[in-house]
Order: C-alpha cells, then structure tokens, then sequence
C-alpha cells in the first residue's frame, strides 16, 4: 500500500508533541506508522503492545479499505473503524487532536471542507493534516478505490481559517487548525524543513523572536 512522504514525520511529529494529546483520532490509517510513531512518544515510559491495559494514549483510526488493516495496526491502535470517514462521523466523540495524513485529496473540494468543519469541531486541541503540494495525479492502487486523488490543495485552501498555522515545502503542505489560538513557539518560522506560509507569517514569527531574544538580552545586562 501506498505510505505518505517520510520527510513529513519530524514536523508532523513536532507539532504532535506539543500538543501532548490524551486522545488521538488517525484518519486514514494504512500501514499505521504514525499510530506506532505517536504511541512510542506520547506513551510514558515504554507502551507495552501486549498490555492494552496500561495504555495511557487513546489512539482509534479510521480505514476505508479493510483488506489493508492486519495484525500489526490492530496491536497499535485501540480500536480502528473500518469504514469511510462520512460513515464514521456521526459514531465520533471528541478528540484532543485529530490527524489526516495525506486524506484531503482524497475527496472532492466541496466534500473536503466539509470534513475539515467536521473533524475540527470534534478536535478539542487541534487537526493536523498534509497534502502534497502541487497537482499530484493517482488511481486506484491494489484495488483499492480510495486511492484515487480527486481534488488539488494549495496553501490559500487552509489560510481562510481562523486559527491555522500552514508549512510547506516542494513536495507537500503541513496545516493545523484549530478553534482556539495556537499557543506556538517563538521560533516557528520555519520546522523541519518546512517553510511556514505566507511569507509575512514567516516574517512575523521571526521578528517576534528576534524582539523576545532582544529584550531578554537587555534584562540580563541591566
């Protein structure tokens, strides 16, 4: 089965972090790297695979196609639906932080912001998605319907949100919704490798922390 660009973890793996999420909701599962990813790091101490009792991490996913779900996903996640996401939803609570890797364009445009609103009102902290960037054509693959690419994401898709924080490169898009402000770090003008978009939010991060650096000089100097 096909398995979205590996450069993405460090960032995605970042953001992820900093939320310390009790509860995660993986949409589009597939080979289930990054449920094992957030449940090495998120879990305290060592997640014990065999004992789902000590579990501290929430983790349940979505999968549209069965036929790619065998043993190794079901001993990482605590439950996965297998059914497309619109069947699912109606079954959702909430979720600290919501996850879609490579989803979107999955779906029509129209069909695609209608599941961002729907996901991200049962997001309590936020939802993090990635897309590629740029015109990325792809058919069905091992039989598998869902595969096939149906809509073209670009950065200015996500930036009508109110609370967002977009990064891109080359190859794809990283974005994080949110309902509330986005407490971010200073820094966060750029994230492993990712540039973040648009350039006068880029901007903006980075004089902010050149100011906060400036200012902490000064009150160790006085």
């Amino acid at each position: 089965m096909p398995g979205s660009d590996s450069n993405q973890i460090p960032a995605i793996m970042k953001l992820v972090s900093e939320a310390q999420p009790a509860s995660i909701l993986d949409v589009g599962v597939g080979w289930g790297k990054y449920g094992a990813l957030f449940r090495m790091c998120l879990e305290s101490g060592y997640a014990n695979l065999s004992d789902r009792r000590n579990w501290k991490i929430r983790i349940d996913g979505v999968e549209a196609f069965p036929e790619y779900i065998g043993a190794i996903q079901q001993a990482i996640y605590n439950h996965i639906f297998l059914e497309p996401i619109e069947q699912v939803l109606p079954k959702l609570g909430e979720y600290d932080l919501i996850f879609m890797g490579d989803v979107i364009e999955h779906f029509p445009k129209e069909k695609g912001r209608q599941l961002l609103e729907a996901l991200l009102a049962r997001a309590q902290s936020r939802l993090i998605l990635s897309t590629p960037n740029g015109p990325y054509s792809q058919g069905d693959i091992l039989g598998n319907p869902f595969e096939r690419h149906q809509s073209y994401w670009e950065i200015d898709d996500f930036l009508s949100y109110p609370h967002v924080e977009v990064y891109a490169n080359k190859k794809s898009i990283i974005a994080v919704l949110s309902r509330f402000p986005i407490q971010q770090a200073g820094r966060r003008w750029a994230m492993g490798g990712y540039r973040r978009q648009p350039w006068t939010a880029a901007l903006g991060a980075y004089l902010k922390y050149r100011w906060q650096r400036c200012c902490k000089q000064r009150q160790k100097a006085s």
